[in-house]
């Protein structure tokens, strides 16, 4: 029986908690105001997805779905270099 997914069940509806550590904020609206991409570059756990969660909530791109796809077992993930986990569109 497949499974069915609601990604409305993982929207982040209230402000995800991040806490600054520089001028990541600063550079991230530059970088967004003059179209330029941005590489999140760190170990495991230091904090890229989340604050690319608390970057989009604040540039209002809402609803943001939290969740990680899952690939079925005969179709291993292929990288995409322009989709990627969160293919983030402005309104």
């Amino acid at each position: 029986m497949p499974r069915t997914f609601a990604p409305e069940a993982h929207y982040i509806l209230s402000e995800p908690y991040y806490e600054p550590l520089g001028d990541e904020i600063v550079i991230f609206e530059a970088a967004y105001r003059n179209a330029l991409p941005i590489l999140l570059k760190g170990p495991t756990g230091c904090g890229k997805t989340r604050f690319m969660e608390y970057m989009a909530w604040r540039r209002g791109w809402m609803p943001i779905p939290r969740w990680k796809p899952v690939w079925p077992c005969s179709m291993p993930p292929m990288p995409c270099p322009t989709s990627g986990p969160f293919a983030i569109k402005a309104r």
